[in-house]
């Protein structure tokens, strides 16, 4: 089923705000850090928002069920992928769990294949 990027792309903010507010609930260091952290999080979803419309059609819209699914599945089974996405910025895919360093305060985001069954349940 396609939709439309906006709609996708507020799916995906939501998912985001989910998790960094239960990471907040949890960790003092990272709660004081929460308004930069959305406002760092609000401008890197342009550039996913920016990178999501090379694959729509015309009307905007993606078969964003079938890439979810496949790409998740590549996620488990994926032994062991890493990217540094600016100085202090990685992420780590290993054994079905992807790691994202938090800048500035030397901590992990960490999500498992639960994490990810709720994001595909989104769509």
């Amino acid at each position: 089923m396609s939709q439309q990027v906006s709609l996708i792309i507020s799916r995906i903010k939501e998912f985001v705000q989910v998790k960094l507010n239960s990471l907040v609930s949890t960790n003092t260091q990272i709660a004081f850090l929460k308004p930069f952290a959305t406002r760092y999080l609000d401008n890197k979803i342009d550039k996913v928002e920016k990178f999501l419309y090379n694959f729509a059609d015309k009307e905007g819209n993606i078969d964003i069920e079938g890439i979810v699914d496949e790409t998740v599945e590549n996620l488990i089974s994926k032994k062991k992928a890493e990217w540094t996405m600016g100085e202090a910025e990685k992420i780590i895919i290993e054994d079905g769990k992807i790691k994202i360093d938090l800048p500035f305060i030397n901590k992990q985001v960490i999500l498992d294949n639960n994490d990810l069954q709720d994001f595909i349940k989104m769509f």
